[in-house]
């Protein structure tokens, strides 16, 4: 019975050599770069999130110094009645540090309000976090609100949003 085992084995065994001689020398190259343990190119996926890891070079005419223009998004604008202040929220779409976040409130015939936050980064985005002003800093009525962020990397801001102070 050992005899009858051993007989397939050997032609598979055989067979399994000759594959491998004639395969291997498939998978090597002319190129002695290549074959001899050249550097892996890089897999080409998705960017990382919040884009690319390099920006884009700088189009021809303009000046590489000037911070790229980012999406900014208001997520949140209100009155906020237990604290009594105007809070607004949102985020830049760059994942950065050292960004400022500036909440502009403005109304036809009143000064500007202003209020400055330093943005956090996240996963995804960098983070303006909750920027609030006291409604006794504003007069009543309709005042459009707007984010901006700013770092020496990017800047942007949001399209306006209107809070009605009570």
């Amino acid at each position: 019975m050992n005899a009858l085992r051993a007989t397939p084995r050997r032609p598979v065994a055989a067979l399994l050599a000759l594959l491998t001689v004639s395969v291997v020398p498939g998978c090597t190259s002319a190129d002695p770069a290549i074959s001899a343990g050249a550097t892996p190119t890089e897999v080409v996926g998705d960017p990382p999130v919040g884009g690319p890891a390099t920006p884009p070079a700088a189009p021809a005419g303009s000046d590489a110094d000037d911070p790229a223009r980012v999406d900014v998004v208001l997520t949140y604008g209100g009155v906020e009645s237990s604290t009594g202040d105007v809070e607004v929220s949102g985020y830049a779409a760059v994942v950065e540090d050292e960004g400022r976040c500036i909440l502009t409130l403005r109304r036809r015939g009143h000064e500007d309000v202003r209020v400055e936050a330093e943005a956090v980064p996240d996963v995804r985005t960098t983070a303006c976090g909750l920027l609030a002003v006291p409604i006794d800093r504003l007069a009543p009525g309709e005042w459009q609100a707007r984010l901006e962020y700013r770092s020496a990397q990017s800047t942007g801001q949001s399209a306006a949003s209107a809070v009605t102070v009570p």
